[in-house]
């Protein structure tokens, strides 16, 4: 009966410290959306629109990194 009470005392214990862990804002940082495409192409206006409309939703700051792969 001990042992009964214990773990269930540990799952209630575990829950609740879920349940305060989950309170927390998310994003709590800028998102940041890293587009692997040269800056100024048709892929980056489409994503600087959506980031737009992303950082409208979440009310944080939404950054797009571009990153041009050099073709080898």
């Amino acid at each position: 009966m001990k042992r009964r009470s214990l773990v269930i005392g540990s799952m209630a214990l575990s829950l609740s410290t879920a349940v305060f862990a989950a309170a927390d804002t998310y994003p709590n940082r800028p998102v940041r959306i890293v587009v692997p495409f040269a800056a100024g192409g048709g892929g980056d206006f489409i994503v600087r629109t959506f980031s737009d409309k992303l950082a409208q939703i979440l009310k944080q700051p939404v950054v797009v990194e571009n990153k041009g792969v050099l073709a080898r």
